[in-house]
């Protein structure tokens, strides 16, 4: 007694998980400003009643015959052969979980977009309103919390749910058209690779995850992110094989990208075998205008997303076959004399001001190009109305705006974005409602997730994958939530997200049983 029980050897005879329970109790009566008192006979309490089956009164020293288990409404202490052998109860390491400590973990991590420090914070506000008193034993660092993070979402019924939402998409088509495109902000924090070298990366080039593929459908469903090790044909073909189903893969008819070209054309159509073109994003030469002025709109980059606008719009007198057929490359198309000369009024800023002034006054905004020639002079006048914008540098590119004004009205890139109003009116008019820019939709998404990885500064493959797994699933869930389910009031995607992970997903509507809260974790 004199030895070991004193304030400075902390000992308590049962071992150490009570004196856990001891310290827990303490920061929950100091939180709730109480006076601490009675903690080893309140310790002792709770032990005894969570145990189960009871542990036997003989034995003293029981902290190998326990285990801690995280469920919904509170951290149990389990006899250690019941923790192992049922069913109940999963193991990650040396964490156990139950069912229901799995669902809670599940919605949490989905609405707060895989912020570990937000979900602890959420997960202990639920645990302690439910009376726990010893809610401070749940793990306080996030390195702990990823491994039952990634067990929950590779479990065959998350699994499960993810594949009957893919599913609900290629029933209504959503596959029809998709829009991809590449960001690689988020993969400059990857530990182990070099942004500047690839030999001083630790991965071999095949291995390295460089750029994140974002794949969205026909009417903005977010079907897929993706890690790949580079941007070329090869890869992205290889990438979006390896991440589509075969009737997915059948229904892709258009792609919108920011690099078409043969090439590409030629490799999509080895697994799209129903694919009929590609088409230029229209927003792309906008965004590049606007790195000359620091991304700050100005009047000439206002009146050239008027001009590339035009791409979007549909005429509902005209058919697909006024722009002739779908253009896939052919390298012998060329422009005619008027068109060549008006192409080089934009390199030569020869248009009169008087003319070009004409030619913005004029300019219709809600209907699409008819021909060529109208969209190159239209360049032209832009050229002639804002020089001090065009002779500015855009960085990336490193060219002056209006040389790269120039390279927008060579034949193939207006012939891949010509393919916008052919494909738009080759489309019913009620599939084009929804149908997103070019890949505006894309740099959109991309904009969010370098904000959700912001504050990132290192991160390892496995975990940058997980997360963009979880994304990606809770955009599957709010989207096919609005869109196939849509209510009276209007809801940001965030609360839709929040209030379908509460609801009954029955026979009905997917044709399994169980909620979204799943009811089975086995893996």
């Amino acid at each position: 007694m004199t030895t070991y029980h004193v304030p400075s050897a902390q000992f308590c005879c049962s071992g150490t998980k009570q004196l856990k329970v001891v310290i827990a109790l303490y920061d929950n009566d100091i939180l709730m400003r109480q006076v601490p008192c009675k903690l080893l006979s309140r310790s002792a309490e709770i032990v005894r009643n969570t145990v189960f089956p009871e542990i036997q009164s003989n034995i003293m020293m029981i902290d190998k015959l326990l285990r801690v288990v995280f469920d919904h409404d509170g951290i149990k202490f389990v006899n250690a052969d019941y923790a192992i052998n049922d069913e109940i109860v999963r193991r990650v390491g040396n964490l156990f979980y139950t069912r229901r400590f799995a669902e809670l973990l599940l919605r949490e991590v989905l609405i707060y977009n895989g912020k570990m420090k937000s979900v602890m914070q959420r997960i202990a506000i639920q645990v302690a309103s439910q009376g726990c008193e010893i809610a401070n034993l749940l793990p306080v660092n996030g390195k702990s919390w990823w491994p039952m993070v990634e067990d929950v979402f590779a479990s065959p019924a998350v699994q499960a749910l993810r594949y009957v939402l893919l599913a609900e998409l290629e029933t209504h088509t959503e596959y029809t058209s998709i829009s991809i495109d590449a960001t690689l902000r988020i993969c400059l924090s990857i530990l182990g690779q070099s942004a500047k070298k690839d030999t001083a990366s630790a991965y071999s080039a095949g291995d390295s995850v460089k750029r994140v593929l974002s794949v969205k459908g026909r009417t903005g469903a977010v079907l897929a992110m993706i890690p790949m090790s580079a941007e070329t044909s090869e890869v992205v073909t290889k990438a979006l094989s390896d991440n589509m189903s075969v009737i997915a893969k059948q229904q892709v008819k258009f792609v919108f990208c920011d690099n078409a070209s043969p090439k590409l054309l030629t490799h999509l159509s080895t697994i799209f075998p129903v694919l009929e073109t590609l088409a230029l994003d229209p927003v792309h030469l906008p965004i590049v205008y606007e790195y000359s002025t620091w991304r700050k709109r100005t009047p000439g980059s206002i009146f050239l997303r008027t001009i590339m606008a035009k791409f979007n719009k549909r005429d509902n007198t005209r058919t697909a076959n006024s722009w002739g057929p779908f253009y896939c490359g052919d390298s012998t198309d060329k422009l005619d004399k008027a068109e060549s000369i008006m192409r080089q009024k934009i390199l030569d800023r020869s248009m009169s001001s008087t003319r070009a002034t004409t030619i913005q006054n004029a300019l219709k905004g809600d209907q699409p190009w008819y021909t060529i020639i109208d969209y190159i002079e239209s360049l032209a006048a832009l050229v002639a109305l804002y020089p001090s914008e065009v002779t500015r540098i855009a960085p990336g590119p490193n060219k002056q705006v209006y040389r790269i004004l120039w390279s927008a009205a060579a034949i193939d890139r207006i012939e891949w974005m010509f393919n916008n109003m052919r494909i738009r009116h080759s489309m019913a008019a009620s599939e084009c409602t929804l149908l997103p820019s070019g890949t505006a939709s894309n740099e959109a998404l991309h904009a969010e997730l370098n904000r959700c990885f912001r504050s990132t500064q290192s991160i390892h493959q496995s975990t940058i994958r997980l997360k963009l797994q979880i994304l990606c699933f809770a955009k599957l869930v709010s989207h096919t939530s609005a869109m196939y389910r849509p209510t009276i009031k209007q809801m940001a995607s965030s609360h839709v997200l929040a209030r379908s992970l509460v609801c009954q997903y029955g026979p009905q509507s997917h044709g399994v049983s169980g909620a979204m809260s799943f009811q089975l974790i086995a893996i």
